[in-house]
């Protein structure tokens, strides 16, 4: 019997093991849960008849989570949450201690026009080229760890108005 509870499948496992270093946050009104989550990079992909409900956070160590698991996450937490759609808002990199009490004023945006050709992106990918999620001084034993942030508006289809 013991034996059956340790056979989930592999691919299932990873999953659960990977989103677990995934943190989440929302403020927002909640729904009976959805199935179906269209995600949008920019407010004029969102249609007319979706609404803000709610905002939320994804955040994780930058070396260990990629954002496509962050937005992962944050569409499974949309459906929960009863949205129809997210809106990625602000994608970061951040040193992980001055993560803590971050607001989006604060904060280096790396998408400031939910654009991958910005400037920001170039700069991302020359500091952090090497995949690594930290920067070392050996001289000084100085060591940084950042984390990434998405952003996101979770939506929801408003009823279509009666005459």
């Amino acid at each position: 019997m013991v034996r059956k509870i340790w056979r989930m499948p592999l691919p299932a496992l990873l999953l659960t093991l990977l989103v677990g270093c995934v943190n989440f946050s929302y403020q927002g009104e909640e729904f009976a849960p959805t199935e179906n989550v269209s995600v949008f990079y920019s407010a004029s992909e969102v249609p007319a008849d979706f609404a803000v409900i709610g905002k939320a956070r994804a955040s994780g160590n930058y070396s260990e989570v990629t954002n496509d698991q962050l937005v992962d996450k944050l569409i499974e937490e949309a459906k929960s949450k009863g949205a129809d759609g997210v809106l990625i808002t602000q994608t970061q990199v951040k040193p992980e201690e001055e993560d803590s009490a971050l607001t989006q004023e604060d904060a280096r945006e790396v998408f400031p026009n939910n654009s991958a050709e910005n400037t920001g992106w170039n700069t991302l990918l020359a500091d952090f080229g090497g995949g690594y999620g930290s920067v070392n001084d050996s001289d000084s034993g100085w060591s940084k760890t950042y984390i990434r942030i998405i952003r996101a508006d979770f939506l929801r289809k408003q009823p279509a108005a009666k005459p």
